[in-house]
């Protein structure tokens, strides 16, 4: 029998089975050609695995990491682990700051600006630092937890050491917007004027419906009751001592009979005056200047003013009735007490009830005003820093001395009548100076209709009043309106910088809208007052749909134009600007932001990347130049700049980058100390880190200008010299916030060093996987050789043929027999290795 391998004779230690004979070198070589078949298996299976494995290693952990970090972006309920930064800034460490940088332009020629229009000369003066700090006020979930709501409450607090000096030190000469928001309400300065005649008559009302008024009303019958008084308790001369009534009145504690009563200075607590018999008799001397009984004008306002001490001449009014009387202190103010506890109320009180058939100081006010009845002719005004002009307005008779043109009689307008035109109930002239308006354009359209439906006011009583409204603005309206421009209150005004940014009382507002006066910037107002005067802010939390997360549904409860991402300063790593985490995965060349600084949604456009902060690799998005284009939704005409008057309550407000960078030339070439813009810090820009979508340096830039607009009417009376159709610089403010140390550290650890231990591994796997295969091939191609040499070792035909010996040629008869053999041999190797 030969060998199956090399069909020579088989050795003796060879197999004894018939089919699979072997001679003792062929043993050796199947051995390890079976070995090196299983290693190449082993390599190759291994290599292929750790592929697979690297591939699915690398997608999962994409997927975990992704949901770890949509998980921490997203902020849909209390529990979340954001929220607790995201709903009070406050408390998070003070390493992470926002700050509000404020440089203010300062107007270095405002008088010549104002006489003769010469060219505005700036300065300017900062930065004056803010740290911020935002809470989230009143902040509740939708059911599903797709939404977000609160009231985005911010506090600046000033920052010294960062700022160039105090800014309650340094002063800024400006335009004053709170002056043009007067202007763009009331139509023009002509329109002010007659607007300003408004608080002039809450004034008057205001006097004719308080204690003052009902005051003067009683000391203007206190003469009259004295001398009555007197002259009932004064026996006859022949039968008495003429003297008792002073003694009695001045001294006596009890009453010496019921006609006494409410007639005697001292009383039982305070014990005798100590008055004396001469100061008692002067007291009650009608012929004697100032003197209880005297009926003038002059006698009439010193003890008003004596008895009033809100009056700044009460105390000079007191030393006068001291000095001419010989009264203390103690004893003037017991007769005061006695006129106001007794007499008044016992004696002139009822009389005026029972004569105007009135109860109510505001009915006895509006019946002065409408029929000058209460106080008639020859009372003087009671103030003598002439509060209202002169001859006594203030009482509501000049009317009744002053013929309209045209009419033959003297006007007055009944109770009933004037209740209604100062306390309609449609439009109460007394509580908004907006009825007031409405009332003057009513009366200019000849709506006389709406005027007596509203006001109350017939066709035939409206030329008094027009009349009378005229003098309120001519006589009264014009000189305080004039002296409150000049006293910071007009076109342009000098106040410190903490009044220009914060709650800073406006003198000209403070008269036409006393409940809010204030015009700021900022306006550092209380939780409570926020509430108070704005309307919710509404988010998307990106629950449900991670690429709306922190995306804009309303604003001030109004549904934003465009649902942009929210442009918010990064803190603390969370309740920061946001867009979805692995941001690589989305569009990314243009970005859409809503901020509530130009209360639009803008356009960020891709810039490049960068790592300017920590070694931290970001994308950096800047303001598309395309932003502050004219557009009318918003209301925008001029190339460059935001109008932003209806947010400012109709205030030419208008917003640019710093230095009107990428606006028209013409606007800096009006003006001088205004720089060139410069791209590098006068452009608005954040750096975003993708993998988290969280930005992480924020540097938003706007300037805020006041524009001058032309031939409006805003400047026809008042200010008439300034140029016009001018862009004033007002202030640049700079809101700055970047990824703190501490949170760099954080993001380097938790977000750096995972990404590069999921890179590590996946790579190392994989390139341990191809070695593997690698290693399998070449073994695979080591055995094959190594096969095909062991078979020319083995076959004495290839030893032969390799030798260069002829192989004999067979028959026909003999190949297949030889062929049925060798068949028949294959099997039995195949048998043998498969065994």
């Amino acid at each position: 029998m030969t060998c199956i391998c090399c069909r020579g004779t088989p050795s003796s230690s060879s197999s004894s089975k018939p089919l699979a004979p072997t001679c003792v070198s062929c043993v050796g070589n199947c051995n390890r050609g079976r070995a090196m078949r299983w290693a190449v298996g082993a390599a190759i299976s291994a290599g292929v695995l750790l592929c697979v494995f690297s591939l699915v290693f690398h997608t999962i952990s994409y997927r975990v990491l992704a949901a770890g970090l949509e998980y921490d972006a997203i902020i849909d309920s209390p529990r979340a682990p954001g929220y607790t930064a995201f709903a009070d800034q406050a408390s998070l460490p003070a390493s992470d700051p926002i700050y509000y940088n404020a440089t203010f332009f300062h107007l270095q020629n405002v008088d010549t600006v104002i006489s003769r229009g010469a060219r505005p000369s700036y300065m300017e003066i900062g930065p004056f630092v803010y740290r911020v700090l935002s809470t989230r006020v009143n902040t509740t979930f939708s059911p599903d937890r797709n939404q977000v709501s609160f009231y985005p409450w911010l506090n600046y607090m000033f920052e010294p050491t960062l700022s160039v000096a105090d800014h309650d030190q340094v002063y800024v000469t400006n335009v004053n917007p709170g002056y043009l928001g007067v202007l763009g309400n009331t139509g023009g300065d002509f329109e002010l004027l007659q607007a300003y005649a408004w608080p002039v008559l809450m004034d008057f009302m205001q006097f004719l419906t308080s204690t003052q008024f009902v005051s003067a009303v009683q000391f203007s019958r206190l003469p009259s009751e004295l001398r009555q008084q007197h002259r009932l308790l004064s026996p006859p001369l022949s039968t008495a001592d003429p003297t008792r009534f002073y003694q009695v009145w001045a001294n006596s504690t009890t009453a010496p009979s019921s006609e006494w009563d409410h007639m005697l200075v001292s009383t039982p607590s305070s014990g005798p005056s100590g008055i004396t018999l001469h100061s008692a008799e002067d007291l009650f001397n009608q012929h004697l200047p100032n003197s209880l009984t005297n009926t003038s004008s002059a006698s009439f306002a010193v003890w008003m003013q004596a008895s009033n001490q809100t009056f700044s001449t009460s105390r000079s009014a007191r030393e006068t009735l001291c000095a001419e009387f010989s009264l203390s202190a103690d004893q003037l103010e017991l007769i005061l007490n006695w006129i106001h506890e007794q007499v008044f109320v016992y004696l002139i009180d009822p009389a005026i009830e029972e004569e105007f058939g009135v109860s109510t100081a505001e009915d006895l006010g509006f019946l002065q005003w409408g029929m000058c009845s209460v106080l008639k002719d020859g009372v003087t005004s009671v103030f003598p820093e002439q509060m209202f002009g002169t001859p006594y307005p203030e009482y509501g008779c000049y009317w009744k001395h002053h013929t309209p043109l045209g009419l033959k009689k003297l006007g007055t307008l009944p109770l009933n009548v004037t209740r209604q035109f100062f306390l309609s109930p449609t439009c109460s002239i007394a509580t908004n100076v907006r009825c007031y308006g409405d009332f003057l354009e009513a009366e200019l359209m000849g709506d006389f209709r709406q005027i007596h439906e509203v006001w109350g006011i017939s066709e035939e009583e409206l030329p008094f009043v027009d009349v009378y409204l005229e003098h309120v603005d001519l006589q009264v309206a014009a000189p305080q309106l004039k002296e409150v421009l000049a006293n910071n209150g007009g076109l342009f005004a000098n106040r410190t910088v903490r009044e220009w940014l914060f709650q800073d009382d406006d003198p000209l507002i403070a008269r036409l809208q006393p409940s809010d006066p204030s015009f700021c910037m900022l306006c550092n107002i209380t939780k409570e007052e926020f509430v108070a005067k704005n309307k919710p802010a509404t988010w998307w939390t990106g629950k449900d749909d991670i690429r709306k997360i922190q995306t804009w549904y309303k604003f001030q409860g109004s549904p934003t134009l465009d649902h942009g991402y929210n442009f918010s300063m990064p803190y603390g790593g969370y309740g920061t600007g946001q867009v979805p985490p692995f941001f690589q995965d989305y569009p990314h060349e243009v970005l859409e932001f809503f901020t509530t600084t130009y209360l639009r949604t803008v356009q960020m456009i891709y810039q490049g990347e960068t790592n300017e902060w920590f070694d931290i690799p970001m994308w950096r998005y800047a303001l598309s130049n395309s932003t502050l284009n004219p557009d009318p939704r918003y209301f925008d005409s001029i190339r460059g700049f935001a109008n932003m008057t209806g947010i400012y309550d109709l205030a030419t407000v208008f917003l640019s980058n710093p230095h009107f960078f990428q606006a028209d030339e013409m606007w800096t070439e009006k003006l001088d100390g205004v720089r060139a813009p410069e791209a590098e810090t006068d452009m608005t820009y954040f750096d975003m880190d993708p993998w988290t979508g969280k930005l992480m340096n924020v540097r938003l830039m706007v300037q805020i200008n006041l524009y001058l607009p032309p031939n409006q009417g805003y400047f026809d009376l008042y200010y008439r010299n300034v140029t016009k159709d001018i862009m004033m610089p007002f202030a640049i403010i700079r809101e700055m916030a970047h990824l703190s140390q501490v949170d760099a550290k954080e993001w380097h650890v938790l977000v750096a060093d995972v990404l590069h231990d999921r890179f590590v591994g996946s790579i190392c796997m994989l390139v341990l996987g191809l070695c593997l295969i690698v290693l399998g091939v070449v073994l695979e191609i080591v055995r094959l050789r190594c096969c095909v040499a062991n078979e020319r070792e083995c076959d004495p035909t290839k030893r032969r043929e390799d030798a260069g010996q002829v192989t004999p040629s067979y028959s026909m008869q003999n190949v297949a027999s030889r062929h049925t053999s060798d068949s028949s041999e294959t099997q039995s190797l195949l048998y043998h290795l498969h065994s």
